[in-house]
C-alpha cells in the first residue's frame, strides 16, 4: 500500500504536522511542556480489535512497542510500520512546533518489541494492558511488574 494512502488510514484527518502539533502537543492541550518529557506513550489500535502501546522513550533514543497479544512476525512487523508511520508524523509536528532543536529525531530512534511484555490471557483485556504499561512505562527495560 502507498506510504501516504497508508498515513492518512492511519492518522485519520490529523496528517499535518500543525494540526497534531495544536491538537496533541502544545501545553494546553498535553497538560505540560511536551518538550521537558522524557517519554511519550501512544495508544496504538490494530484493526479497530487490539490496541497495543508505543513509548517513545527521548532519553534512551528508543522507541518500545509493548503488545500484550503478539501476532505473527507478519503482523508484528506491520504493528511496527504504523508505530514509525505515527512516530515520524510527531517528529514533523514536534519540528513544527519547536524547530529542529528539539531534543531528537525520534525517526532515529531504536524500535524494539520487548519480549518482557506481560501477555494478556485472553482476547480482551488489551485496552487494560496499555493502562497497565503507561502507568509502569519506567519498568520496560528491566522488566514489567504489573501487579
Amino acid at each position: 500500500m502507498d506510504m501516504s494512502i497508508r498515513k492518512q488510514l492511519i492518522l485519520h484527518d490529523t496528517t499535518r504536522p500543525e494540526g497534531i502539533y495544536g491538537n496533541y502537543l502544545t501545553e494546553s492541550s498535553f497538560g505540560g511542556p511536551i518538550n521537558e518529557c522524557e517519554k511519550i506513550c501512544l495508544p496504538m489500535n490494530w484493526n479497530k480489535e487490539h490496541w497495543y502501546l508505543c513509548i517513545i522513550d527521548i532519553i534512551s533514543r528508543q522507541v518500545f512497542i509493548c503488545d500484550s497479544a503478539p501476532d505473527s512476525d507478519a503482523v508484528n512487523k506491520e504493528r511496527e510500520n504504523n508505530a514509525k508511520i505515527v512516530c515520524a508524523a510527531i517528529e514533523e509536528a514536534l519540528s513544527y512546533g519547536f524547530g529542529h532543536g528539539h531534543k531528537g529525531d525520534v525517526n532515529n530512534y531504536k524500535f524494539t518489541m520487548p519480549e518482557n511484555c506481560p501477555k494478556q490471557g485472553n482476547g480482551s483485556d488489551c485496552g487494560i494492558y496499555i493502562a497497565k504499561f503507561m502507568e509502569h512505562c519506567g519498568d520496560v527495560k528491566s522488566g514489567f511488574k504489573l501487579l
